[in-house]
Parts: C-alpha cells; sequence; structure tokens
C-alpha cells in the first residue's frame, strides 16, 4: 500500500495543502508549532477516518473554520482509491471512489496504518491496560470480528460488574453473564495467543536489529485463565471458574478473571524490562513491537501498512537510529524528528529516504 497524494484543508494549522509523497521513507523535520505531528494525523485521518491524538474527531478542524477536508489517493495492491472525508462538529461523511460510505470499516477496508506517538512509551512501565491495547489494537486492524467481540465482551464485564456492585444474587442473570463471557472471552484469549506467537518473532527480530544484537527481547502473555489449545475445552473451564469465583467476585464487586485482566510480560536479557531497561531500551522495545505490528499487518492484508511515527529518535544512539531506519525499507513511512535532520544523519546516510521540512509555507523538500 502507498499513498500517491494527499490533501488537508482547514485541518489543523493546514490551510489548504496538497502533498505527494515517495514510495519509501520520509524524514519530516521543522520547529516546534509547524505542524509535524498535524501532518501525521492527516494522514492517520484520512486513512482510518480516527485521529490517534484525540477521540472527538471536530478538534482537527480549523480554528473558526466550520469545517476540515482530507482527500487521499492511494495504491491497493496495484489499484488506485480515492478516499475522501469532511469533518463538521457532530459529523463526518466518508466517501470512497465517489460512493458514500456508511461505516468506517467500509471506509478503511483493506487498510493499515500504525502509529507510534511517544506515550506509547509508557505501554512498558504503565498498567496492563496500555500493553493489552497494544494487542488488541494490532488484531482490530487485521480482524474486524475481533474488534466487533472485545466491544461486546467489555460491555458485557460493565453489566455483570454493576450487578455485582448491587449484590444481586438472580443466579440466572449470572448464569447467562457467564456464559456468554465464558464463549467470547475465550475466543479473545485464542486469537490473543495466535497473534502473539507472530508478534513476539517478530519482535524479537526487529529489536536484535534495532540493538545491533546486544541485547536480546522476549514477550510473554499472562492469563488470569488456564490455557488450552481446544476453545470447547476453554469455554468449559472458563465457565466453571466464573461460577467458582462468583461470591469472590460480589465482595470484591467486580469481574476477577478473564482477559480483560491480562497482561503482557517484556524482558530484556531475560530480565523484566520495567524494571531494568534503560530509556533507550524502552524505547527499542516499543518501536520493535510496532513494526512487529507492522509485519502482522503485512501478512493479513496481503500489503505493508502506512507507519507514522512521531518523535521517535530521541534517546536513541547512532547504531540504533540507523538500525531503526533499515527497519522501515519496503514500507511506505513518515517519521518526524525533534531536531534537525543533519544534526542526526549524514547526508549520505540518507539514500533512498526523502528528507522534508514544515516551515511557515508548508511542506517543503529538506536541503542541506
Amino acid at each position: 500500500m502507498k499513498i500517491k497524494e494527499m490533501q488537508l484543508v482547514s485541518f489543523r494549522n493546514y490551510e489548504n495543502e496538497t502533498f505527494t509523497p515517495s514510495p519509501g521513507i520520509h524524514l519530516i523535520s521543522g520547529e516546534n508549532g509547524r505542524g509535524k505531528t498535524n501532518l501525521l494525523e492527516g494522514i492517520g485521518v484520512s486513512l482510518s477516518a480516527r485521529s490517534f491524538r484525540t477521540t472527538t474527531i471536530r478538534d482537527v478542524i480549523q480554528h473558526e473554520k466550520e469545517s476540515a477536508y482530507v482527500k487521499t489517493i492511494i495504491d491497493l495492491e496495484g489499484f488506485d482509491h480515492t478516499l475522501e472525508m469532511s469533518i463538521r462538529p457532530g459529523h463526518r461523511f466518508l466517501w470512497r471512489d465517489n460512493n458514500k460510505m456508511k461505516t468506517i470499516g467500509e471506509y478503511k477496508r483493506g487498510i493499515g496504518v500504525v502509529v507510534f506517538q511517544p506515550q506509547d512509551l509508557n505501554m512498558v512501565h504503565s498498567t496492563p491496560s496500555l500493553r493489552r491495547n497494544f494487542l488488541d489494537n494490532a488484531i482490530r486492524t487485521i480482524d474486524g470480528l475481533y474488534e466487533e467481540n472485545v466491544k461486546n465482551y467489555y460491555h458485557l464485564i460493565s453489566q455483570r460488574n454493576f450487578a455485582l456492585k448491587k449484590h444481586k444474587r438472580e443466579k440466572n442473570l449470572f448464569e447467562v453473564y457467564d456464559y456468554q463471557l465464558a464463549k467470547i472471552g475465550s475466543y479473545i484469549l485464542v486469537e490473543r495467543l495466535k497473534n502473539i506467537k507472530k508478534l513476539n518473532n517478530w519482535a524479537k527480530e526487529a529489536y536484535g536489529t534495532i540493538s545491533n544484537q546486544r541485547d536480546s527481547f522476549q514477550m510473554n502473555y499472562m492469563s488470569t485463565l488456564p490455557i488450552s489449545s481446544d476453545i470447547k475445552e476453554l469455554e468449559k473451564m472458563y465457565h466453571q471458574l466464573m461460577r467458582d469465583n462468583l461470591y469472590k467476585d460480589m465482595e470484591m464487586g467486580r469481574t476477577t478473571i478473564g482477559p480483560h485482566l491480562d497482561d503482557l510480560r517484556f524482558q530484556i536479557d531475560g530480565k523484566e524490562a520495567k524494571s531494568f531497561a534503560s530509556q533507550g531500551q524502552i524505547r527499542s522495545v516499543v518501536l520493535s513491537l510496532k513494526i512487529a505490528e507492522s509485519l502482522l499487518i503485512r501478512e493479513a492484508l496481503g500489503s505493508n501498512p502506512i507507519v507514522l511515527f512521531d518523535d521517535v529518535f530521541s534517546e536513541l544512539d547512532p547504531i540504533r537510529r540507523e538500525k531503526l531506519l533499515e527497519s522501515f525499507k519496503g514500507m511506505q513511512s513518515f517519521i518526524t524528528m525533534a531536531e534537525p535532520i543533519e544534526k542526526i544523519f549524514y547526508k549520505e546516510q540518507l539514500e533512498d529516504i526523502r528528507p522534508i521540512k514544515i516551515t511557515e509555507k508548508g511542506i517543503e523538500e529538506y536541503s542541506f
């Protein structure tokens, strides 16, 4: 997959900007406030109809403007497609190849996007929910059924937890919740386990490349449930555990087992990353996971996703920076930098890489 042309109208600080990307890697420089991250956001919105920076899409509309508009021409498996999106307060209107799309799923069909933001680094040290979100988001991109099941699962957990807090002791009510949760939760667990094996293998390889084989990475899935490759057997065990834990759950006021409580363990040279990793190692871990996510998408969709990495080179030594760029080869990538490009790379290192700069005039070619 490749973006051939993109237009942003009244989007953040872009009044009317047309950008024609190259097929490969783009390094994006510019002073703070010029719109480097806004450009990445515009690309992400144009491809997914969602912003990775805000849950309220109207936030992207330029100040004092009534609407924003993005248009992108993409090459998908050798065919050009035109994506258009009009954004108004409370509404978004989507078109694909001049046909109005009813759902975001229809709009972004066959399209993959991988995003890195500096706050993603919190994944290593912070709560398990961020690590679960990484895994769930990766699988959602390649499997719409998974996204639907995750949504239904958390809705059921919310309903069951409400009933637990109210100490409702209607056995039939919990029997319904527990049966449904065991069925959907088993599906989620099996899909997570299947995909984490692939992600772990790719992340290990990517981490080895970025670190220049100086240390090794391992990721493991930590389940609150017994693990079985037989989904029917898993459903039975899950259901029985829900029944066995009912009174404990009532005392706690929440559901104490299930995929909503599972975690990922990251290790570097066999040690817990959240306790022992340096800042450079943490960044390398998260970047490796993002590269693994892109490979998972490529395997499922048959083409590389678009890669959007914001402020990615901070706290990486020169070897890790150069090795990271090697990992992006073959993917259309857009990478912002906090510093001028010549402070980090020699011109000779940027063969087949397009440096651009965001100025007060808009998107310009970078000159050394």
